[in-house]
């Protein structure tokens, strides 16, 4: 829900149906009462809660998004732009794995049988005709589609509780002349977090409505591709993957015995349901009636509105403990994201993992790159080196306005060799820094790193005036014109809650560091004499 307040499309509601957990979500949801639409499901079935977001949405596109699921700041944005088409009537993006690199779907289509190719590198508007063998398909935790479109084909078959739900949508809807869009981009974050269906380690444990669906699925969207001797032999194919499953849980000690035996349970109901539906091909659709009887009037969701241009900052750390953030950078990441702003946190961690905490995406990186022709010291050479890759990575595909590193630190000089604007961040004097300087013959390196830094950076963000005060020491000054001092107490900060006199002091820093980055003079308050 937090993630919804930083998406920087101007006008969109948020409709949540919540399904019959006793875990809190409801009462969570009450809090939000007054700013989003709420209803429950009292069953475990995907399609019956998406025809109740779909009926009580006013917005002219519905787009769906999984409760495990993050979305970057554009993506409704970039969702919007396939619409520009008129015979687009669907259209999702890219959803990542939980280490925020790899993919879970990028281009992907599914045959009459379900099978999804997900090897294509680009969209594939080639296969978007009635009774296509193949067809684009999208993944239910980052797609959308117009609203009229789907009610006018009944909106999702409820006899899929859980799984290809979505693929017999795109599937529909294409053979009803409609096109799907498979975008390069309006990206997800997919988390994969335990439910009845799969547990912490990512073991099925409820096989029935997957089987069941599949079965199911092959024969109402059959269209006479295959014979019901393949659909047959394919559907013993998937349930023998169920198998080897268990057999390899089984023998790693991850689930005991009892789970074949439910395992087997499943298959003879999803078989004897599967067919049963299927072969009657009566599909559990709604009427338009039964959809525009729980529509309510749109309620915009209030986001976090930047004055002028979003900006895109990271805060660089190699020297924060291992997962967790400086405690003074994720302030000031936190406090930019509260204006509207897109910040990123990179630190170090065991494993390569991006989260949203705090309105802020903090990337963990693992320690695996090594910077060529850079001369760092051996104990953080490998973990500089593998920050300022990851941070490479990201603005191959979104424009990075500054970088923030310690100002004592050694990361500046691999960012810098990048071209990025880089911003200093000082919460201490370097002489009482002196003693953290590594050994081994890199106190030079450091404060001639320190002594470039504070000359180049585009500005010095400091915590106490003494920052300023160091020209009595190792030679080394920083002009003072060029320090921003940041206001305290900005932790929890929230500009629609906080003091006039906070709001007053964070406004004119951030004014300060604007100014900054754009090359121009930094203004001073007045000084008032008592």
């Amino acid at each position: 829900m937090e993630s919804l307040r930083h998406l920087d499309y101007p006008n969109f509601e948020v409709c949540v149906v919540a399904g019959p957990t006793p875990d809190g979500t409801m009462e969570l949801l009450e809090t939000w009462r007054d700013k989003i639409k709420i209803l429950s499901c009292p069953v475990r079935n995907i399609s019956i809660s998406r025809n109740l977001g779909i009926g009580l949405a006013a917005g002219e596109i519905v787009a769906f998004i999984d409760d495990d699921a993050i979305p970057e700041s554009d993506w409704l944005t970039r969702l919007n732009e396939a619409y520009r088409e008129d015979h687009v009537v669907a259209a999702g993006g890219f959803a990542y794995n939980p280490d925020g690199i790899s993919y879970q779907w990028r281009f992907g289509t599914v045959d009459r049988l379900g099978r999804a190719d997900a090897t294509w590198q680009g969209a594939t508007p080639e296969f978007n005709f009635p009774f296509s063998a193949s067809f684009p398909s999208l993944l239910g935790a980052n797609s959308s589609a117009r609203r009229a479109a789907v009610i006018e084909i009944g909106g999702f078959d409820e006899t899929y509780e859980y799984y290809l739900d979505e693929t017999d949508l795109c599937c529909r809807l294409v053979d009803r002349g409609g096109h799907v869009a498979q975008l390069d981009g309006a990206c997800v974050h997919h988390k994969f977090r335990p439910s009845h269906i799969r547990n912490e380690a990512r073991i099925i444990r409820d096989w029935y409505p997957i089987i069941k669906s599949k079965i199911y699925y092959s024969l109402v969207n059959n269209r006479g591709h295959h014979p019901l001797s393949v659909v047959f032999e394919d559907a013993l194919s998937f349930i023998r993957q169920f198998v080897a499953q268990i057999d390899g849980a089984i023998s790693a000690g991850l689930v005991n015995e009892a789970e074949r035996v439910r395992l087997n349970e499943h298959v003879e109901r999803a078989w004897r349901d599967g067919l049963s539906a299927g072969l009657a091909g009566h599909r559990r659709l709604w009427s338009r009636a039964e959809f525009e009887k729980l529509q309510k009037p749109f309620l915009s969701f209030k986001t976090f509105e930047p004055v002028g241009s979003r900006r895109v900052y990271c805060f660089v750390s190699a020297a924060a403990e291992s997962g967790r953030a400086d405690r003074w950078f994720a302030e000031i990441a936190s406090v930019l994201s509260k204006l509207g702003h897109e910040t990123h946190i990179f630190i170090a961690g065991e494993t390569t993992t991006v989260d949203f905490e705090s309105g802020v995406w903090v990337h963990r990186i693992a320690q695996l790159a090594e910077a060529p022709g850079i001369e760092l010291p051996d104990f953080i050479r490998s973990r500089v080196s593998s920050l300022a890759e990851a941070v490479r990575q990201l603005s191959a595909r979104k424009s990075i306005d500054a970088v923030f590193v310690p100002l004592w630190g050694w990361e500046a000089p691999v960012l810098r060799e990048e071209g990025f604007s880089i911003v200093a961040l000082a919460d201490e004097s370097l002489r009482s820094h002196a003693d953290t300087l590594p050994a081994q013959g890199f106190e030079s390196q450091a404060l001639f790193n320190a002594r470039l830094l504070a000359r180049e950076a585009k500005c010095i963000l400091a915590r106490r005036p003494s920052v300023a005060n160091d020209q009595e020491w190792q030679s080394f000054s920083i002009d003072p014109d060029r320090v921003i001092f940041v206001p305290d107490g900005m932790a929890g900060w929230d500009p629609s809650e906080d003091s006039k006199s906070m709001i007053e002091d964070v406004d004119a820093f951030i004014r300060q560091l604007q100014a900054a980055l754009e090359g121009q003079e930094i203004a001073r308050p007045a000084a008032v004499a008592v």
